[in-house]
C-alpha cells in the first residue's frame, strides 16, 4: 500500500509539474531567440549592446561606449527602429498616461521619454506598453523605469 502511494503521487506530481517544464523551456527559447535577433540588428549598426531587454515585440538596449540608446518594436524589431544619441539627450522620464474608470485606474500608455538638449528638438516617446496592442501589462513600467535610470546615469 505505502509503495503504490508513494508512485501514485510521483505521477501527480509528474502530470503537475512536466507541463510546467516544457511551457518555461519554450518560453525561454522565445526569449533568447527574440535576443539574439535584437542584438543582430543592433550589430548592423555597429552597436555592441553591453545591456538589454526584450518584451513582447519590443526591445531596448545600450552600447555604453558609443553612449547609443537603442529601441526596436514591432513583428522581427521591423516596424519601428531609433537609435538615440545619448550625447544630445538631456534626461529620460516615465511617461504614464491613465484614465479614471469608475473607481479604478486604467493604464493606456506607457512611454519612456527622451528629452533633448536641444530645445527645438521634440521629445522622444519610445513606447513599452500600449492597451490597444498589449490587453495584459506585465512588468512594462518597471522596465521603463529601469530604462530611464540607465540612460539618465549615461547623460
Amino acid at each position: 500500500m505505502e509503495k503504490s502511494l508513494i508512485i501514485i503521487s510521483i505521477i501527480i506530481l509528474a502530470l503537475f509539474f512536466i507541463p510546467l517544464i516544457i511551457l518555461f523551456s519554450r518560453k525561454s527559447k522565445k526569449v533568447n531567440s527574440q535576443l539574439k535577433k535584437f542584438q543582430n540588428i543592433g550589430a548592423t549598426l555597429n552597436l555592441h549592446l553591453s545591456e538589454q531587454d526584450v518584451w513582447e515585440d519590443h526591445g531596448i538596449g545600450i552600447d555604453r561606449e558609443l553612449k547609443h540608446v537603442f529601441y526596436a518594436k514591432g513583428k522581427e524589431f521591423s516596424d519601428m527602429t531609433e537609435n538615440v544619441d545619448l550625447e544630445k539627450v538631456r534626461r529620460s522620464e516615465v511617461n504614464k498616461v491613465s484614465r479614471s474608470l469608475g473607481s479604478m485606474n486604467v493604464v493606456d500608455r506607457i512611454d519612456l521619454r527622451i528629452i533633448f538638449k536641444d530645445s527645438n528638438s521634440p521629445h522622444l516617446l519610445l513606447e513599452f506598453y500600449n492597451v490597444h496592442i498589449n490587453r495584459q501589462i506585465y512588468d512594462e513600467y518597471h522596465l521603463a523605469e529601469k530604462w530611464s535610470k540607465v540612460i539618465n546615469e549615461c547623460v
